[in-house]
């Protein structure tokens, strides 16, 4: 049931369709249906999702629906609903007699409030009789001067903080809107809803594309998809994982990277490791030498025309070339699915040596403290996430650094 408010508000906003053509007064060829459109209250931050509306042809002439607006007044009013043509189809759709179209209705508020904006939908009249029957039934003998049909209804929908939210993996329509669990928009982002990867050679289909293992660009990367020429990795190294290697006896292949431009020298053996990001991110890389110069260099792998993946040194992502015997430490932007090397190399008289490598890639984390959602996708909201415990909207205080780090050395005392 609509509440009082709600009532008037719908009255207030509700709006006639502009008829162009014929005919004129009593029912509109085209309307929605229902009229007002009501979305179900629904929680800021989340999506409902109205499959039962409607754009009806009353008339026994054909209408092609060319496109579909919402508008109001205030434009936030309007952002929180979209309205679109249920299907893939990428024809413009015509509306033949007594047909009906499917529309998709979602409201998204933003915060506890009542909105309220104006939908239309643009049509035109593409098939018509002279002189009777359909549209120009009692027009006269000529085509409608002008055959364009503007139709409006006005749909209304409440952010409220107590309406029923999906809970994602228990098998129920929790917030009755005919959804259920990943069916739900309220669980696009939900990580019970989150496609699994492919696995690139066991003859599943494991994302549920319809691409099976290489078939799967998702494999385009995967050496067990495509041979990787131009460098031979001696390894995977994962994130969290270290690996201990050496290049005491490794060949010298390469004396410089990143192409024109790029710096020179490189005298010792390379060790090459081989990395698939599983998320886009930082990745933060550690490489302790052990008395020697060791440098780092991250590669992006290409592909070539023939399938085959290029590790070419001239591709750099990221640099660490400090000349520190003690190893290098930086970071690089890490998108998902790509495959990197990372080189391990050295120069000048200690070229060479043994090392560690670990990487570290970052997680999610919670954005906001304090807009009731769980950002990063770890089942703790706000304040409950260990992310926000100094946060000022949780009590705690932003830190105020002492004073600055200098390299290649700072002595600083304190107390």
């Amino acid at each position: 049931m609509l509440s009082r408010n709600r009532l008037a508000l719908v009255a207030l906003s509700a709006l006639m369709a502009v008829v162009t053509g014929c005919p004129e007064g009593g029912t509109s060829p085209i309307e929605f249906s229902p009229d007002p459109i009501v979305a179900p209250d629904t929680r800021p931050g989340f999506t409902s999702r109205l499959e039962t509306v409607t754009l009806v042809n009353n008339s026994g002439s054909s209408y092609q629906v060319s496109g579909i607006t919402v508008t109001s007044q205030d434009p936030a009013q309007a952002a929180v609903f979209s309205v679109e043509l249920a299907g893939d189809d990428s024809a413009v759709p015509v509306l033949a007699p007594g047909e009906n179209l499917s529309l998709l209705v979602d409201f998204s508020p933003q915060t506890i409030a009542d909105y309220s904006a104006t939908v239309t939908a643009i049509t035109r009249l593409v098939e018509f009789d002279i002189g009777g029957g359909g549209c120009s039934s009692g027009c006269g003998s000529d085509a409608p001067s002008d055959s364009e049909l503007l139709v409006s209804a006005t749909i209304v929908g409440r952010g409220d903080a107590d309406a029923a939210f999906e809970d994602c993996d228990d098998g129920i329509d929790n917030d009755s809107d005919g959804f259920i669990d990943c069916d739900d928009p309220d669980c696009a982002s939900d990580p019970a809803c989150e496609a699994d990867d492919e696995i690139c050679d066991d003859g599943l289909d494991n994302d549920g594309d319809g691409l099976i293992d290489c078939d799967d660009p998702d494999c385009a990367f995967d050496p067990e998809c495509g041979e990787i020429v131009g460098c031979e990795p001696g390894g995977d190294v994962l994130c969290g994982l270290p690996v201990e290697g050496g290049t005491l006896a490794a060949e010298n292949n390469w004396n410089q990277y990143c192409g024109q431009g790029g710096q020179g020298g490189f005298t010792g053996g390379e060790d090459i490791w081989s990395f698939r990001a599983e998320g886009t991110g930082p990745v933060e890389v550690a490489a302790q030498a052990f008395g020697w110069n060791l440098e780092m260099t991250v590669l992006e792998a290409t592909l070539n025309d023939d399938g085959t993946i290029a590790c070419d040194p001239d591709n750099c992502v990221a640099t660490s070339w400090s000349q520190s015997e003690f190893g290098e430490f930086f970071s690089f932007d890490a998108v998902d699915g790509q495959l990197y090397f990372l080189v391990v190399d050295g120069r000048g008289p200690a070229d060479r040596g043994d090392y560690l490598l670990q990487l570290q890639c970052a997680t999610g984390f919670e954005q906001v403290c304090d807009d009731g959602l769980d950002n990063d996708g770890d089942g703790l909201v706000d304040c409950d996430d260990p992310d926000c415990a100094n946060d000022p909207a949780c009590g705690g205080q932003a830190c105020v650094p002492a004073d600055t780090l200098t390299c290649p050395a700072s002595i600083i005392s304190g107390s």
